[in-house]
């Protein structure tokens, strides 16, 4: 069945009738008076061959215009009664180990779509999407549910922690889904707590000697281990270069602290923020990085503090720096027990849910019902428009000079 995506656009098909006018409308040519004219050379010349030629070429500016109308109106073809499909869905931000791989190659072969859980839906041959996208498994499910007719599977291939999971376990109408749980490829503080202290690398520029100072005291409160020795965090304070053996280990899984890099945009003592239980005052901030999670805001609704990947590890930037000038939170007590948060993650925060526990319930939806959103998969008619309204353009062009050649001959 045919479906518009813009309905919208077929309001453009009221310019089919610029030509209609011109064709009907015509000024009468004005009537000359003469002598006897002898006949002109060559073969006859019959009016009705011209009158059929005229409006041959009036329905085909009428198709161009008419298929123009219809690729505005963003037209796909779907199946009326769409079958269930099967789908193989994985995590952004989650490690692969050579059995998940061996399971999602089977299901690939058993005709099982490929698609990215995150924004879209993306389909995996694609570039991993950015935290951004993701925006938690259960309300994606729910989205997807909404998607697929009923009868349809997935399985999800994804971390199980349970910072990933907010809200309550919804319960899916259309999608029965299956987790494969696989280990977290982030940070400690999503879930994979240590006994072993932790250990942390501090870089400062000269600029940032005090904030380090702030830094180490929290650090040293957590008994945290600071090397430059394959650290597991990273803290980098100011314009610092950061040394390829420390980058090399935010590629293989390392957490990247980063504090606010350029000068201070807003001074406004009036805003707060919350890193834990208790607010913190604002004093100055730095403009926060346009891409990746938000994970904390100040009470003007601005990120303060985002998440991004790189390669098997994450960048935590912070839009303030660890100074009393920007925020009294380095003098309080909350400052080294969020260190201590991170670093050392308690046992509700890392304990994982079961693979059960992870799935979204499923209660059959009735024959009758139907999908709210579109579906996945769909035909998308729009650059066929575009080429058959090229092709009809180039028609025309052509027949045009065509008859203009023959006229003047």
């Amino acid at each position: 069945m045919l479906h518009l995506g813009f309905p919208a656009g077929l309001w453009a098909l009221g310019a089919l009738a610029v030509p209609l006018l011109i064709h009907l409308v015509r000024r009468p040519l004005q009537v000359v008076r003469v002598g006897q004219l002898p006949m002109p050379p060559g073969p006859p010349r019959r009016l009705a061959v011209w009158r059929w030629r005229e409006a041959l070429k009036l329905l085909l500016r009428c198709a161009l215009l008419a298929v123009i109308a219809l690729a505005l109106a963003q037209p796909e073809w779907r199946p009326a009664q769409p079958e269930p499909v099967r789908l193989a869905l994985r995590v952004p931000g989650s490690a692969w180990s050579s059995e998940t791989d061996a399971a999602w190659r089977r299901l690939r072969a058993d005709g099982a779509a490929a698609h990215w859980l995150a924004a879209d839906f993306p389909e995996s041959t694609e570039a991993e999407p950015k935290a951004a996208e993701f925006s938690g498994p259960w309300s994606l499910l729910r989205e997807l549910d909404a998607r697929v007719p009923a009868g349809s599977r997935a399985v999800v291939f994804g971390p199980t922690d349970a910072t990933r999971f907010a809200g309550s376990r919804p319960t899916l109408a259309r999608l029965q889904v299956d987790w494969w749980p696989t280990d977290p490829a982030s940070p400690p503080a999503r879930g994979a707590g240590s006994a072993a202290p932790p250990r942390v690398a501090v870089l400062a520029a000269p600029d940032r000697a005090e904030d380090r100072r702030f830094v180490r005291a929290a650090l040293g409160a957590v008994a945290a281990i600071e090397t430059v020795d394959a650290p597991d965090w990273i803290v980098q304070l100011g314009d610092v270069a950061l040394p390829p053996a420390l980058a090399a280990r935010v590629e293989a899984g390392a957490v990247l602290v980063r504090d606010a890099g350029g000068p201070p945009l807003v001074s406004d003592g009036e805003r707060t923020f919350s890193p834990g239980p208790a607010r913190m005052t604002l004093r100055q901030r730095a403009a926060a990085p346009a891409d990746g999670r938000v994970r904390l805001r100040d009470s003007a609704g601005e990120p303060l503090w985002t998440e991004t990947r790189q390669g098997a590890g994450w960048v935590w930037h912070w839009a303030l720096r660890f100074h009393p000038d920007w925020t009294d939170w380095p003098l309080h007590a909350e400052f080294p027990g969020w260190w201590a948060e991170i670093l050392r993650p308690g046992p509700e925060a890392s304990a994982p849910l079961s693979a059960r526990q992870a799935a979204p319930a499923f209660a059959a939806a009735a024959a009758t019902d139907s999908p709210a959103l579109p579906p996945l998969a769909g035909f998308d008619l729009r650059l066929a428009c575009w080429w058959t309204a090229l092709l009809l353009f180039a028609a025309e062009r052509a027949w045009t000079w065509a008859q203009a050649r023959r006229a003047a001959a």
